[in-house]
């Protein structure tokens, strides 16, 4: 893919980037006569240029799907284990707009992995979404960092408060994990799938202490990195939760970057949300 993006040379591609790497904050800049993958290759082309986190807000799940995989590709990012990912899809919880009965489990584990991301991470990410996902209200990082657990490699870890804190915050106890939720208690070993994690974590005690922790394919078994410490998240958007709600933009440190694609469709299709959401609560 960089041999493609070597041969791709847009009109005023040197204008654009100059832009990016030249730009003042609130500084805006508007692309037309792009479409299809040519507005995929501008971007990726840029990459060099962006500095910042990267925001694209496409009109629907499915254009916002089509770009993410496009960047992907371009940028030799798929494939890539979650710590190493720059590009990340940011969906909504739900199967349809604002059915809040309809949860879907794979967007809400991806949700939680890139606010996790925001919050440890120290990279600058390239985030793909959609109205009604970035509509969605979030627990505050405040909330977020207080009713955290951390657990250190060579620490004591204080089993009767962990097994509080994972029953108090929706964690199910299974006789192996292999989804998101899970945790599995066998001796001096403890198996949890964080909400917030691509892959589950093994926790290995000597006596109280923390002897080892490793990430691990719940496939094979087998170990996928090691870690010196692991902090547990609670779920980002669990409905149950009374705690202050904020907004998306509130994890974006920095000055990050707002992509607006097709900007008509984009405003018709947050209109049609509103609506809906009218709808929903005079029924």
């Amino acid at each position: 893919m960089k041999e493609l993006l070597n041969l791709y040379n847009p009109p005023k591609f040197s204008n654009l980037s100059d832009f990016f790497r030249h730009r003042n904050p609130g500084e805006r800049v508007a692309l037309k006569g792009v479409s299809g993958s040519s507005l995929s290759l501008t971007i990726a082309k840029l990459d060099e240029c962006l500095v910042e986190h990267q925001l694209f807000i496409l009109p629907d799940r499915e254009s916002a799907a089509f770009l993410y995989h496009d960047l992907e590709l371009l940028l030799d990012d798929n494939g890539k284990e979650l710590v190493d990912k720059k590009i990340h899809y940011y969906p909504s919880s739900f199967r349809r707009v604002y059915k809040y009965d309809e949860i879907d489990k794979a967007n809400v584990k991806l949700r939680s992995e890139m606010i996790n991301k925001l919050i440890h991470g120290k990279d600058k990410y390239w985030i793909v979404t959609y109205p009604e996902a970035i509509a969605e209200k979030l627990v505050s990082y405040k909330y977020l960092k207080s009713n955290s657990f951390t657990i250190k490699k060579g620490e004591l870890l204080p089993i009767d408060i962990f097994l509080e804190f994972l029953y108090e915050y929706q964690y199910r106890q299974e006789e192996f994990v292999f989804e998101s939720g899970q945790f599995a208690w066998r001796g001096g070993i403890f198996d949890l799938y964080s909400f917030s994690e691509e892959h589950p974590f093994r926790i290995e005690l000597s006596g109280d202490y923390v002897e080892s922790i490793r990430q691990f394919d719940p496939g094979t078994q087998l170990s996928v990195r090691e870690a010196d410490e692991l902090t547990i998240m609670p779920m980002v958007n669990h409905a149950e939760m009374k705690e202050e709600r904020v907004s998306f933009f509130d994890f974006l440190n920095g000055n990050p970057d707002l992509w607006l694609m097709k900007v008509d469709d984009l405003a018709r299709q947050i209109e049609l949300n509103f609506e809906k959401v009218e709808q929903e609560y005079e029924n």
